[in-house]
């Protein structure tokens, strides 16, 4: 088990820097050994993203994330945990859709083009029957 007071961290991947970095300065967390899987579905299948034609996600990917919830309670405080099991590629943004990684400055750029109720850009009914099925 990993333990952060005296062993070293161990996970079965390589552990980013900027994680091992803030480990040494808050030893109440771990990286959790198990990663979540990162799929992609198409054509009605889940296929594992590393044996795609994209192996990476990428900017403009839409991705469904599967988690589990959990909650730690102390004697004086609690508080929830996110913990990812599933990063799933089910669609793309179109290419003349913008996005922009600072939202901060939305709406600025009169031209930003954001997603609206009522956008259809796939069929996410049939994606969410497929994977609830294979969770339930």
């Amino acid at each position: 088990m990993n333990n952060n007071e005296k062993a070293a961290l161990e996970a079965p991947y390589d552990i980013h820097p900027w994680i091992v970095n803030g480990l040494r300065e808050d030893k109440r967390f771990i990286p959790n050994p198990q990663r979540p899987a990162y799929l992609e579905y198409s054509q009605g299948k889940m296929t594992a993203l590393q044996d795609t034609n994209r192996p990476n996600f990428m900017r403009g990917d839409i991705v469904l994330v599967s988690f589990m919830l959990g909650f730690t309670v102390a004697r004086d405080c609690w508080y929830p945990e996110m913990i990812p099991l599933e990063i799933i590629r089910v669609g793309e943004l179109p290419s003349d859709f913008t996005t922009h990684s600072d939202y901060a400055s939305w709406p600025s750029d009169p031209n930003f083009n954001q997603l609206m109720s009522g956008d259809i850009l796939f069929p996410i009914e049939g994606i969410i029957k497929h994977v609830a099925s294979i969770i339930y």
